[in-house]
């Protein structure tokens, strides 16, 4: 059995620190560089789709604070040639005047109804631009610093002191195709917010229409200049295939070596400034937190309770003891991410592990056994007889507190002649290990299996004479989320409902290090054809 080779240390030594077993990233104090740029990873999910990070007042705060005193006087700013003066507009019947900062800008908005891409509704009426932000956030679940970046990437309308009538009309660029003039039906600030927003949950919803979460895809360097080429990006999340979505390309190297200015002929700026501007009045496009949940067999701590994935659901561990009986280390407990706020609660795990021999400092010794008639697992007396003749030690019994002591007795006492379910066996002439399981015996078919259960060599038992007699059952399986190596990748284990054991491959690293907390040495490092023959999808964040 090999745990963290050789190739492991390498790989954790220079790509790993660790506090408390847990990874995070580390943050930089230099300024912005392109470097810092990675195509696959624009922005994470978790703050991409995060619609609480802003009230109306923080966001007018703001907008107040990028453009403190708008232009009034009817000048015309440099650079603007062509454009009209306040003073050519006029006022006439009434009408507004055409140069409104955003910070100023309000709007009559006729609203909007739930659909199955924004969820929420937006009431009519007049409403701030800061407002309408904030709202189409909430009804849309998306991170209104992301729509404001957006504004400023598209029409530089968060920082314009005198902005142009289409740039409200156009604001985010939505239904403006590099190939063909904007659609009008799109047009208007609020139409403009709100429609974006609703593409980028389509986008997750639908998972396209040409840039797939998960895979690798092209992205070119310019839109309109196939000679231009580009590079094949894995991308890691949706936030950021849904920015390829809504602007398919991605900047070359001359547009990052310049991340303030312009690049060369074949330089696209979308994506780069999109990031540039979030990290630079934002902060970090980067987050240890995750909306994908740990897979089926993480052990997570949430609000300093212990629950275990499984199927799908967590399980709050019910006790200390019940934790300890399983063998579960609290090195194995991982922090949880936001998507497994969203798994659902099962049923508590409340069973002393089977096979595991208990007591209390005054209790006789107990073992779990499934009450057939009850359904449900309930302790069963454990006699000398049965303690000895079966090979019991007594350093293999676990003590418990009272309180923690199972309800329920079994109707009969442990059988002398067979082993309980949970118990590892093996016979003097057969070199195999099997585990007693339900009226079967499996074999554990690598010493990585037994290893994967926290089970220990001293815990197998001689075989009975009723011991093998019972039936050989399927080879049992890796302990979901089990971490394997094959020598090229990462991958966990898990148990889908009908199958065997299969493996999913688990990628970029961030997601195994730093948001899923998987840990080098954790890994079992194996021959290829030691590892599951079936592969699950693969396991990103």
């Amino acid at each position: 059995m090999k745990r963290f080779g050789k190739l492991c240390a390498v790989i954790l030594a220079l790509a790993l620190g660790a506090v408390f077993g847990f990874f995070g990233l580390s943050s930089s104090v230099s300024a912005l560089s392109g470097n810092d740029f990675n195509a696959g990873r624009i922005i994470d999910d978790v703050i991409f789709f995060n619609p609480y990070t802003m009230s109306p007042d923080d966001i007018q705060i703001f907008l107040n604070a990028k453009v403190p005193t708008c232009d009034t006087n009817g000048t015309q700013p440099s650079g603007r040639s062509g454009y009209p003066t306040r003073a050519d507009w006029g006022t006439a019947n009434g009408s507004p005047p055409p140069y409104i900062c955003l910070k100023d800008y309000s709007q009559s908005v006729q609203g909007s109804s739930p659909d199955s891409y924004c969820s929420g509704s937006i009431g009519a009426g007049t409403r701030s631009a800061a407002q309408i932000i904030y709202n189409v956030a909430q009804a849309c679940g998306i991170n209104p610093k992301v729509l404001i970046v957006l504004l400023q990437k598209e029409q530089s309308l968060v920082t314009d002191d005198w902005p142009w009538p289409i740039q409200y009309r156009s604001a985010t660029g939505y239904g403006c195709p590099d190939t063909a003039s904007c659609d009008a039906q799109y047009y208007g600030f609020f139409n403009q917010v709100y429609n974006a927003a609703r593409a980028f949950q389509r986008y997750a919803k639908t998972n396209g229409p040409n840039y797939v979460v998960g895979r690798t895809n092209f992205i070119a360097y310019q839109a309109n200049r196939p000679d231009c080429g580009g590079t094949n990006v894995f991308l890691d999340n949706q936030a950021t295939a849904g920015l390829y979505n809504y602007t398919p390309y991605q900047p070359n190297q001359a547009a990052l070596n310049n991340l303030y200015g312009t690049g060369d002929g074949c330089s696209a700026y979308g994506n780069r400034n999109f990031w540039r501007m979030f990290n630079d009045w934002f902060g970090s496009t980067y987050s240890n937190d995750t909306f994908v949940s740990h897979p089926d067999g993480a052990l997570l701590e949430m609000n300093y309770a212990i629950f275990l994935v499984d199927n799908g659901v967590r399980r709050h561990v019910r006790t200390p003891a019940i934790f300890d009986s399983y063998g579960y280390k609290w090195s194995e407990v991982r922090r949880a991410v936001a998507g497994d706020y969203n798994l659902k609660e099962g049923m508590p795990l409340d069973v002393i592990r089977p096979g595991k021999l208990f007591r209390t400092p005054t209790s006789a010794v107990y073992i779990m056994a499934w009450g057939s008639s009850s359904s449900t697992w309930i302790k069963q007396h454990v006699t000398y007889a049965a303690f000895s003749g079966l090979g019991y030690r007594w350093d293999e019994v676990q003590e418990i507190p009272y309180a923690e002591l199972p309800q329920g007795d079994y109707a009969t006492v442990l059988s002398d002649q067979q082993h309980p379910t949970g118990t590892l066996i093996r016979s003097a002439d057969d070199p195999r290990v099997f585990v007693v399981d339900t009226g079967t015996r499996r074999h554990i078919p690598r010493p990585e299996v037994l290893s994967s259960y926290n089970y220990w060599w001293s815990d197998i038992k001689s075989a009975t004479a009723q011991d093998n007699q019972l039936p050989i059952g399927a080879p049992y399986p890796y302990r979901e989320s089990s971490v394997l190596y094959d020598g090229g990748n990462l991958y966990i284990t898990d148990l889908p409902p009908s199958g065997d054991n299969r493996k999913r491959p688990i990628a970029p690293w961030e997601c195994f290090s730093d948001r899923l907390s998987y840990r080098m040495n954790e890994v079992f490092v194996l021959a290829p054809d030691a590892l599951p023959t079936d592969t699950g999808p693969i396991i990103y964040c």
